[in-house]
């Protein structure tokens, strides 16, 4: 299965950032939870089309220090939909190689059983990014 269809398989939301804040990728899930079409997402500026206002520093800080190497890229926050309502979320981000970042989110969720299922494959997902 080549990569990308994988990323389109998983049961979250999956989204490459450059290391601008530019979005590069993103996923059907992406697409589904969102509803920001592919080719209307890809090269908006992550932190102004889909971050809440509020959250701008504190997500923008947690970004710079990933591309520093500093963070782990563990978060939880908020993002956008297409007709402005919030989306509570889980981050996990990754640092590639060539200084973009790949993030993978899922819906905030309280059941612990859907929460270790999905915590592992977000794991697996970033961990087959890195060995690109």
């Amino acid at each position: 299965m080549p990569f990308k269809e994988l990323l389109d398989a998983l049961p979250c939301l999956a989204v490459r950032l450059d290391g601008h804040g530019r979005v590069t990728y993103v996923n059907r899930g992406f697409e589904a939870l969102t509803r920001w079409p592919r080719d209307k997402a890809i090269g908006c500026d992550w932190f102004a089309a889909f971050v809440p206002e509020r959250e701008h520093a504190r997500i923008r800080g947690l970004f710079r220090r990933l591309l520093l190497g500093q963070a782990s890229g563990g978060s939880a926050g908020s993002i956008l939909t297409r007709d402005g309502h919030e989306l509570a979320v889980e981050w996990q981000s990754v640092l590639l190689a060539d200084g973009g970042v790949a993030c993978f989110c899922r819906p905030a969720v309280n059941s612990a059983n859907n929460d270790e299922r999905l915590r592992l494959s977000l794991e697996a997902a970033a961990a087959e990014l890195r060995r690109l």
